[in-house]
């Protein structure tokens, strides 16, 4: 069973509509939330870019928290910040402001070597166009991170 929550995450003029899909379980005939400790806290998040003399805030003041077993759907206009909050979740951009705790570990405090381990170990990309290699058959694609890992083939 699940239960649709929804937080609205302000940000500038947009507004991120994040809708959390709960999973819930039944315990004598009624349904209880399973709550554990939170999976992802974004606390206070901004992120500012300088084009020239102009600020541009792709992110501001961002926060939400999602727990195990949620699911996550992340909702906004084009130019509203979607992409650079994934790619902060990801590690592979840095906050101007703010902290990403991922599993208990802020992110946002890592050094680059520490983060390519992070990205390696716990991220998962899908790309919307794939970026197969097409020297490689579809099985050769998807082993290929495990050998970034050290795992044989």
């Amino acid at each position: 069973m699940y239960t649709k929550r929804k937080r609205l995450c302000y940000n500038k003029s947009h507004v991120y509509k994040i809708v959390v899909n709960c999973r819930r379980k039944k315990k004598r005939g009624v349904y209880l939330e399973t709550r554990k400790k939170p999976v992802i806290q974004v606390k206070n998040l901004y992120k500012v870019y300088h084009v020239g003399e102009t600020r541009v805030r792709a992110l501001n003041g961002v926060d939400f928290t999602i727990h195990k077993g949620e699911f996550c759907s992340i909702v906004g206009t084009s130019g509203s910040g979607k992409s650079t909050l994934l790619n902060m979740l990801a590690g592979l951009e840095k906050p101007t402001k703010g902290e990403i705790i991922i599993a208990g570990h802020h992110i946002e405090k890592l050094s680059e070597s520490q983060l390519v381990k992070f990205r390696r170990e716990q991220v998962g990309f899908i790309f919307q166009s794939f970026n197969l290699l097409g020297t490689m058959n579809a099985i050769e694609n998807v082993a290929l991170p495990l050998t970034f890992r050290g795992m044989a083939k």
